[in-house]
């Protein structure tokens, strides 16, 4: 082996175990959110109201977490399903994987804290602090005033509960350890101001 041969696969080790360990390092470190707040939401029938407007109609929640109708003109959610998730979201859409709506009624969300649920949909991370793919673009509802993310904490809670086994989406390499540096750090998990009364 000559010694060019010899230098050539030790740059090549080299860079391949700095590479490793940028890797490593990215997904030992990231995503960087934070705890979740320690949020305790009133639940009220103004808030549940609230709620139900912001998730069904201005912030799209329903209509991505539940079953829908494709057979149907504007694929209407079927009764019954909100919340419950597994909606594919793939290749097809422009994704560059098949991403699954999650579970967002109580079957799924029962053991989670007020806290928790606000920074998933907030911050992007779920409650073992993985990240989520920003299709739900939680990068916007970040911007969310204290008053309508309680909302929909209120609303979340109320759904019926379904249980739904929701298949795991299949991001790959690189694109999962993109999606784990999306998560701002240290998110306020909501926007300055308040809500606007009318709907």
């Amino acid at each position: 082996m000559t010694r060019v041969t010899r230098f050539l696969l030790f740059a090549a080790g080299a860079l391949g175990a700095l590479a490793a360990a940028g890797i490593g390092y990215v997904y030992a470190a990231y995503p960087k959110v934070g705890a979740p707040p320690a949020l305790a939401v009133a639940r009220s029938a103004e808030a549940l109201e609230r709620g139900r407007y912001l998730a069904e109609n201005a912030s799209g929640c329903i209509a991505c977490h539940s079953q829908r109708d494709w057979e149907r003109f504007a694929a209407p959610v079927v009764p019954g399903s909100e919340g419950k998730g597994g909606e594919r979201f793939g290749e097809e859409s422009g994704l560059p994987a098949a991403i699954y709506a999650k579970n967002i009624t109580p079957a799924a969300l029962g053991a989670w804290s007020d806290g928790e649920i606000a920074r998933a949909f907030t911050s992007g991370v779920s409650k073992d602090n993985s990240p989520l793919f920003p299709l739900m673009p939680y990068l916007n509802y970040s911007e969310l005033c204290e008053r309508d993310v309680a909302a929909l904490v209120v609303y979340l809670r109320a759904l019926k509960p379904v249980e739904n086994e929701v298949p795991k989406s299949g991001i790959g390499f690189p694109m999962s350890l993109i999606v784990r540096t999306l998560p701002a750090p240290n998110v306020i998990w909501y926007g300055p101001g308040e809500a606007p009364d009318s709907a």
